[in-house]
């Protein structure tokens, strides 16, 4: 049977409008695999340089911790050096190994790099050797004599050529990568003209191919959405690669701050562990086990006031100053710190007014501002520290928005460096926002700067421009209080109670019940222990006595705040001392007074100051 002319010529255009989108399903397929191909390619590249930098910075980690041991016989820098990143050095070079297994170009260029490795840590382990038994003249002559530093040089040429190899795949890969798109969006272009052509032909010969048509534009059309799906979903996984490269970044510095930590720790725990067997046998001089154990308390507590910089939330112990004493007493540490290639110059104002400020954070602000000053010059330069009395008038408070106008102290940090660009500047503030390549840096330090002279009620600001070097300048409030009146040195004479004035200390923690109470009696108070607010409830109905409710904030039956009402609304005359381990930002808008917070830990002289001041203030006003 022979079909009509204007039927047969329907059907031809449907099966030929079927073809053409099946070829091009297949071309689409065939060519999406090719681009999965290159973009694992290029992956895999980036992963080999990543690994290259991170096998670089280890080897020069080592070298730097060396030289600082050699030259200080420090023992902290041994932390940086053999025994530390050998075994680091030959998990990386496995996973070189691993990685470029397929490249023997590669293979026989690590081949030949792990003989200097060696080397150079088996001479750094030597050194190190000469210097722990005595003979540190040595280990200079050998550090001097220049073996190290040609075993340096030829291991970073194999790094720069296997790193050249790589930029090299990386460019034909990427190209490949841009090959497969670009075909991928030919071969729809062509699926949608094609598929619109035969919808024409239809249209022009009857009204099923019409209906052809319309399957067709719904087939692109699904097509389409796929593409988009797609597409949305590299998105997404481009975006949690950003959020990975961020968490590394914040494992590496919670893996510092687990190992000062562990440490801190570890004496705390030792010179306790002694004392209690010396206390047993009655024997030995306790007063160094006890002044360890304060030092590696007062370290773990310090470390922990700075990583809550970041946020601006750490507590501060601020104290009247002079910017110019600790720039001057920091100078020796900023000269060791930059390297002999910097040279350091220090103009301090005469007659500098005094600040009110934590003396510890400023020290950690300039240590960091130093640091990357040195990196900004690498081939050497001059690190300029400027300290001068400024008054801010309205016009540089309009220009600078949360600078009020007044009498400040400007410390200022500048360089000879490479300068950074506008945008940069933008951000530099910004956590996790560096330009130093993989292992330099998390881009933490200028955040953590930011947020202490934020919350120092100062103001910071960077001037840079490329090739010419960057200014960054701190304004600090000038001090008009009486002299001396915030500072209170740790030797001075304890605050004392007496019998009659009772305290009711509130914790969750039995073992810090014990010890707050204890501390109150050592102080010659008397004290009354509670281990949740009902049970302070209780202790308050039996002892009508009580002067003054010492609580922790933080409690799982009943927390410091509803305690505080419960108890005023029985005892009006009550006064109450927080205790927390929490910031003091993170109290607010809870009904506590937040200059009658004691921030954990604390020393006997703090918390005995603390109480004296709460028991001889006024009570103000309402309080339920």
């Amino acid at each position: 049977m022979k079909l009509p002319h204007r039927q047969r010529a329907a059907l031809l255009s449907v099966l030929f409008a079927m073809a053409i989108v099946g070829f091009a399903a297949v071309a689409a397929m065939h060519t999406e695999g090719h681009k999965r191909d290159a973009s694992m390619w290029v992956r895999h590249t980036m992963a080999v340089k990543n690994c290259l930098n991170s096998l670089s910075a280890l080897v020069r980690r080592a070298e730097s911790g060396e030289r600082g041991f050699i030259a200080t016989q420090d023992r902290r820098f041994l932390e940086l050096s053999y025994e530390t990143v050998a075994p680091q050095i030959e998990r990386e070079i496995d996973d070189l190994r691993d990685l470029v297994a397929d490249n023997s170009k590669q293979l026989t260029a690590i081949e030949r790099v792990l003989p200097l490795i060696h080397e150079r840590l088996e001479l750094m382990r030597s050194r190190i050797q000469s210097v722990v038994e005595g003979r540190p003249e040595e280990a200079l002559a050998s550090l001097k004599g220049g073996h190290g530093l040609e075993i340096v040089r030829e291991t970073t040429r194999a790094f720069d050529e296997m790193m050249s190899e790589e930029d090299r795949l990386y460019q034909q890969r990427e190209q490949a990568y841009l090959s497969a798109a670009e075909a991928l969006e030919i071969v729809f272009g062509f699926l949608f003209l094609a598929v619109a052509a035969s919808g024409l032909f239809v249209l022009l010969t009857s009204e099923r191919q019409l209906i052809a048509l319309e399957a067709a534009n719904e087939n692109l059309q699904r097509a389409y959405e796929e593409v988009v799906k797609q597409s949305s979903e590299r998105v997404k996984v481009e975006a949690q690669l950003r959020q990975a490269q961020k968490l590394e970044a914040m494992g590496q510095l919670t893996g510092g701050i687990a190992h000062d930590f562990n440490n801190m720790l570890a004496v705390i725990v030792s010179s306790l562990n002694i004392l209690r067997r010396k206390l047993k046998s009655g024997e030995g001089d306790f007063h160094m086990l006890i002044g360890a154990a304060e030092e590696g308390a007062d370290k773990a507590a310090r470390l922990v006031r700075r990583l809550l910089a970041f946020s601006r939330e750490q507590p501060l112990d601020p104290k009247v100053i002079n910017v110019n004493d600790l720039v001057r007493g920091m100078s020796d540490i900023l000269r060791r710190t930059t390297g002999s290639k910097i040279e350091l110059e220090t103009h301090l104002a005469e007659g500098l007014w005094e600040t009110c400020l934590d003396a510890h954070e400023l020290e950690n602000a300039l240590l960091n501002l130093a640091v990357n000053a040195r990196d900004a010059m690498p081939n050497g330069g001059r690190l300029i520290v400027t300290t001068e009395n400024a008054t801010i008038d309205e016009s540089y408070s309009a220009q600078n928005p949360g600078v009020q106008t007044g009498e400040y102290i400007n410390l200022s940090v500048a360089d000879t460096g490479e300068g950074m660009a506008p945008e940069v500047v933008a951000r530099a503030f910004d956590p996790f926002f560096t330009t130093k390549p993989m292992g330099k840096g998390t881009g933490l330090g200028l955040s953590q700067v930011h947020g202490f002279v934020r919350q120092s009620n100062g103001h910071i600001k960077i001037y840079s421009e490329r090739g010419l070097g960057t200014n960054v300048s701190i304004l600090f409030p000038r001090f008009l209080g009486a002299i001396g009146s915030n500072s209170h040195p740790d030797g001075a004479e304890l605050p004392l109670g007496t019998l009659d004035e009772v305290l009711l200390v509130v914790d969750d923690d039995p073992t810090a019940l014990k010890l707050t109470a204890l501390a109150a009696r050592e102080l010659g108070y008397t004290a009354e222990e509670a281990g949740g607010g009902y049970a302070a409830i209780e202790v308050l109905k039996a002892h009508p006595a009580i002067n003054l409710l010492v609580t922790d904030v933080v409690m799982p039956d009943m927390d410091g705040a509803q305690l505080t009402r419960e108890a005023v609304f029985r005892r009006h005359d009550l006064k109450v001392l927080y205790m927390t381990g929490f910031p003091r930002a993170m109290l607010l808008g809870q009904n506590i007074q937040v200059e009658n917070v004691l921030t954990k830990p604390f020393t006997l002289q703090q918390f005995a100051r603390a109480v004296r001041k709460v028991l001889d203030s006024p009570i103000k006003g309402p309080r339920r």
